[in-house]
């Protein structure tokens, strides 16, 4: 029986339990998740697709990650290995993933209740597109779905869109909802999980709320 990988455990010399709940204390800063080495997020890794090897579906989405952890485990075991700044760089990538999970885990969650999971065929979206309003909550979950997959392979998105900009437009809104979250991005799919990404950033420091579907400024 497979388990899924928020269940995962977790068992290092500072922290023992679901992987989940690795993820809040590190966003709570009850752990420091730089002093968790690549080698052993490797091993982590390694170890749950070993276990779930039967599996393939449910842990394709994790291969490539862990042929590249992997790769880093490889070079962290080098002499100097902290002086490589290509190394760091690549390291920095893994640790902001995972201070980021929850944020990615509650916008998929979102979507998920406010449109939910069309189970139809899958169909191809360009990245530019256009909402159906039959198959909104199937394109919103693709559109993150095919983010993620880029983040995962570690491709460099081109946009010159980022979070930064993002907030800093959203900051200028009063009120919105996930409907002008995509036209404000110009209906561009990686636009869009960049600005709604954003918005769930702004709800976390409270300058936001979230209720119904809709993002309210708060006033202070």
């Amino acid at each position: 029986m497979s388990i899924s990988f928020e269940e995962l455990d977790i068992k290092l010399d500072i922290f023992s339990g679901p992987f989940y709940k690795l993820v809040e204390l590190i966003k709570e800063k009850k752990i420091p998740v730089r002093k968790i080495s690549v080698s052993r997020i490797s091993d982590i890794f390694l170890k749950y697709i070993n276990e779930n090897f039967q599996d393939l579906n449910s842990i394709g989405e994790f291969l490539e990650l862990a042929s590249y952890l992997t790769f880093l485990k490889s070079k962290e075991m080098l002499p100097n290995s902290d002086k490589d700044k290509e190394f760091k760089k690549h390291r920095e990538y893994i640790y902001t993933s995972i201070e980021n999970y929850d944020i990615i885990r509650k916008a998929q969650e979102i979507i998920k209740k406010d449109f939910g999971e069309n189970k139809k065929k899958s169909i191809g979206i360009k990245n530019k597109a256009k909402f159906d309003k039959n198959q909104v909550g199937y394109q919103l979950v693709k559109f993150f779905d095919d983010y993620i997959t880029k983040q995962k392979k570690l491709e460099v998105i081109k946009e010159s869109y980022k979070i930064e900009d993002a907030i800093k437009e959203l900051k200028t809104k009063d009120r919105f909802d996930t409907f002008q979250i995509f036209e404000y991005s110009h209906h561009n799919k990686l636009n869009f999980v960049v600005m709604f990404l954003a918005a769930l950033i702004l709800v976390n420091q409270g300058f936001f709320n979230y209720d119904g579907g809709i993002f309210n400024r708060i006033s202070t």
